[in-house]
């Protein structure tokens, strides 16, 4: 299960602790008690609800021709259930002082992600911060990072991930070192 995969554990606490009791703090795989108690009418549901004309959009690319597309897509289009985009709940931002979360395992590694909120994507300084996002790495590991943290007995991982999707920008700082590295620094 993801529990053994700390590098993706980290960011599920992460966002829990950016986001309490808020949707955007839930694990997108749910948890034991929520998964435990899915049944096939949940699932029907949520299709039902969500799967809609208003939520619907068809995009098609390539060496296409509009009136081939319309055709096609009118054949199925009947079968989608007419209703009006699902609505959500936004998120609330109302966090006055640092956070810190701490989950410990006996375990060779070590994950530490630092998370900060930014505008929201639908601000005019989201450019801004996705050039910041792109001069930091993104998700690479940077040749300087590795090699002095090679000379340490570990390794250094840089990884800057901006999530477009929420408001939310997220730098992590994932060092994977022995726990005998980490007395030694």
């Amino acid at each position: 299960m993801y529990l053994d995969q700390p590098q993706h554990h980290v960011h599920e606490l992460l966002n829990e602790t950016l986001w309490p009791d808020q949707p955007l703090g839930r694990p997108l795989t749910g948890t034991g008690k929520t998964l435990d108690a899915m049944q096939r009418a949940h699932f029907l549901d949520y299709l039902r609800r969500n799967y809609v004309t208003g939520g619907t959009l068809v995009v098609a690319a390539g060496k296409l021709q509009h009136p081939e597309i319309v055709r096609a897509v009118t054949r199925y289009a009947a079968r989608f259930t007419p209703g009006k985009r699902p609505t959500f709940h936004a998120a609330e931002s109302n966090q006055q002082k640092p956070r810190l979360r701490l989950f410990t395992k006996r375990t060779a590694q070590t994950q530490l992600a630092l998370g900060i909120r930014t505008c929201s994507r639908h601000d005019e300084r989201r450019f801004a911060l996705r050039l910041l996002n792109t001069i930091l790495g993104e998700t690479q590991v940077r040749g300087s990072f590795r090699k002095s943290a090679k000379n340490a007995g570990s390794l250094i991982a840089f990884i800057v991930r901006l999530a477009s999707s929420m408001t939310p920008a997220t730098w992590s700082f994932p060092p994977a070192s022995t726990p005998t590295n980490s007395r030694k620094h």
